[in-house]
């Protein structure tokens, strides 16, 4: 049994039991021997005496605190309040997807598949004639949209060295998930013809299947004038990814600039087989009319059937046309329309609520 002539003061490590001056009524005291700092603390660090309803005030604050008791406000949900809450969400989600909709259908956009026009060929490039049926204005950006190409698969995404895209130098043995491309004898015949300093048995720079399969096809507008259009490749990337995840090593022991926006941009892996990435930019308005693309088609779909097409559009606050985000807004605006119309149905049937209604059925006792 505790002795309740005894109270507690704060000592170096630990709480110790000292005698109580007459001057403090005794009351019930936690153990005699505890860590510094819990709940049982009552005294200062000065060794100042304490009241009891001091000392039960600081416990009854310091065990609701710790315990998650403290006094909160609680929102009380009600239909009215629900009513008005997906109402508001409606409205303002339908607006939204309108506006997302409208801004959409404003976008020019040129999409066109161009696989299926000539052979894959290193030295004869195909040609596609096409007509803008509106101005677009600058910055106008090139995609290129690849179909049936599974980036995602588990085996491709592994194979590539993060330490070696950021510029640091990797050994054979370090690199063996970068299998089937390590070394510069695993290399394409036209990837091999850009290494300067090429030796067959040295590291592939980069290496790794995600690399080796980048996609090279080039593109070339002109207008029906004569007027050649030139994309730039500067600014199509993120700026951090370029300032952190990728440096050269050695540009005569590469076969491509690990700091080619066009190259990161292909370093993205893609979650979904039909996926599109950024080529260049144009910073010049194109006047509608007639244009031809020239493209120098090397990167070859034929292998798994796949497809190739470029895309030239404008973009928006919300970036390029985008109709599916918002179909979304207006989708979700929709949803919480209906459930604020259910719930003022409900509010309408049973005003005082679904407790009130049936209590008012039952007879009262004889």
């Amino acid at each position: 049994m505790q002795d309740p002539n005894i109270y507690f003061t704060e000592a170096t490590n630990f709480v110790r039991a000292q005698p109580i001056p007459p001057s403090i009524t005794p009351y019930t005291q936690p153990p005699s021997l505890i860590p510094q700092g819990t709940l049982t603390n009552i005294a200062t660090p000065a060794n100042i005496e304490v009241t009891e309803a001091q000392a039960k005030s600081r416990y009854k604050f310091r065990y609701a605190f710790s315990q998650q008791l403290l006094q909160a406000w609680r929102p009380r949900f009600t239909l009215k309040c629900a009513i008005m809450t997906y109402s508001a969400i409606g409205i303002i989600f339908f607006a939204f997807g309108i506006i997302i909709l409208a801004l959409a259908n404003q976008i020019s956009l040129v999409n066109l598949r161009y696989d299926h026009v000539g052979p894959v060929s290193a030295t004869v490039p195909i040609s596609i004639i096409f007509n803008i049926e509106s101005d677009m204005s600058a910055p106008i950006y090139l995609f290129y949209q690849i179909k049936g190409f599974f980036q995602n698969h588990r085996d491709y995404v592994l194979s590539q060295s993060f330490s070696q895209l950021r510029g640091e130098e990797v050994k054979p043995e370090d690199i063996e998930y970068c299998k089937p491309v390590i070394y510069n004898a695993n290399l394409s015949d036209w990837q091999k013809a850009l290494v300067k300093n090429f030796d067959p048995n040295a590291v592939a720079i980069p290496c790794g299947a995600v690399a080796s399969t980048y996609f090279n096809d080039t593109f070339e507008l002109s207008s029906s004038d004569g007027t050649i259009y030139t994309f730039s490749d500067k600014d199509i990337s993120w700026s951090n990814e370029k300032e952190l995840k990728f440096k050269n090593i050695d540009l005569n022991r590469q076969w491509i600039d690990m700091e080619g926006e066009r190259f990161i941009n292909w370093m993205k892996i893609a979650p979904f087989d039909g996926f599109r990435k950024t080529w260049g930019v144009l910073h010049q308005n194109l006047p509608k009319g007639v244009y031809t693309m020239r493209i120098n088609n090397y990167w070859d779909v034929s292998v798994y059937e796949g497809e190739k097409w470029f895309i030239l559009s404008e973009i928006n606050a919300f970036g390029g046309r985008n109709e599916f985000l918002g179909y979304i807004y207006i989708g979700v605006g929709f949803l919480s329309v209906i459930l604020a119309m259910i719930f003022s149905m409900r509010t309408i049937k049973r005003p005082k609520g679904f407790t009130e209604f049936h209590a008012s059925k039952i007879d009262p006792p004889q």
